[in-house]
């Protein structure tokens, strides 16, 4: 008797496979959509979504719905999942699994109609081709650029990199195997130019103050700020390195009588620094009637 209950066994399960399968399933946008299961010879049939199980929360939310095993006859166990067309299902796979006999069945598919693409000759360009114009609208560079796709924001990028130009204009140009789309509209960029009016102060014979004009700037490509470069002018070394964001800076100097400063100004923005202007200035004690002394600010030189 034990031999017969543990044969009947073996067979039962080494002869399991599937009766029905889900199959691939084309309906209309915000329907609702059945897929069946049923099996021999396992205990238990559950799907999957992709490679994650349906009753994970991630598919619940997406609207899966994993039903109760059924047993027909005693020994098929039968399965259903249901699913709400929406977009964000479109062309997503499902699939049974069967244990323990650890059987898989065929993929079934979900398309979905009535899903409007923005782009109508095509889903993405196949790459974006860039060209470089300068001032005079000559092209002097160009390239192509591989596309990267974001499917969840419709968003389409791809960088290239661009040297030795203050001023620029880009023209781009989208497509793909289904056709050309219409050209972006140029656009023009520009590195920042020289800032203006450099000047120099002091304050309590010990506070050196620093002032300059802002260079034109293209609204697309603002300011964000300016690198000021501090050089000693008689041995040339680098005295300080600072970023400052507004159009001022203040430092002090207890011994500002015996230097003299070149100032270098580079203002920055998001393609990079601009150009620079410097100019120099000198520090002087200088005496005055009845031998008081004062604090002038006596050379400039650029």
């Amino acid at each position: 008797m034990l031999f017969t209950v543990i044969f009947g066994f073996l067979i039962r399960y080494c002869q399991a496979e599937y009766i029905t399968q889900p199959v691939s399933v084309n309906t209309s946008l915000n329907s609702t959509v059945t897929f069946t299961c049923e099996a021999t010879g396992v205990s238990l049939l559950f799907f999957y979504v992709g490679e994650t199980p349906a009753s994970e929360t991630v598919n619940v939310k997406r609207g899966f719905i994993e039903f109760n095993q059924d047993t027909i006859n005693g020994t098929i166990r039968r399965r259903q999942l249901s699913v709400h067309a929406r977009e964000i299902n479109n062309n997503t796979y499902v699939y049974c699994f069967g244990a323990p006999s650890n059987i898989r069945s065929n993929n079934a598919t979900l398309t979905i109609q009535g899903i409007v693409s923005a782009l109508c000759k095509g889903e993405y360009p196949n790459s974006i081709p860039v060209n470089i114009l300068n001032a005079t609208n000559a092209v002097i560079n160009n390239t192509s650029i591989a596309t990267q796709v974001n499917d969840q924001l419709m968003i389409v990028s791809g960088s290239t990199s661009i040297s030795n130009l203050n001023t620029f204009t880009v023209n781009v140009s989208l497509s793909n195997n289904g056709g050309t789309f219409n050209n972006v509209s140029s656009f023009g960029f520009s590195f920042l130019g020289p800032v203006t009016n450099i000047d120099s102060s002091i304050d309590n014979c010990s506070t050196i103050d620093i002032t300059w004009t802002a260079p034109t700037v293209d609204d697309r490509v603002p300011i964000l700020y300016y690198i000021l470069r501090i050089y000693d002018a008689i041995t040339g070394s680098l005295v300080s390195n600072v970023s400052v964001y507004d159009t001022s800076y203040q430092f002090v100097d207890n011994n500002l009588f015996i230097h003299c400063y070149t100032y270098v100004i580079t203002g920055a923005n998001e393609l990079g620094e601009g150009i620079s202007n410097n100019d120099t200035f000198s520090y002087q004690r200088g005496t005055y009637t009845f031998f008081m002394l004062i604090c002038l600010l006596i050379f400039h030189s650029t």
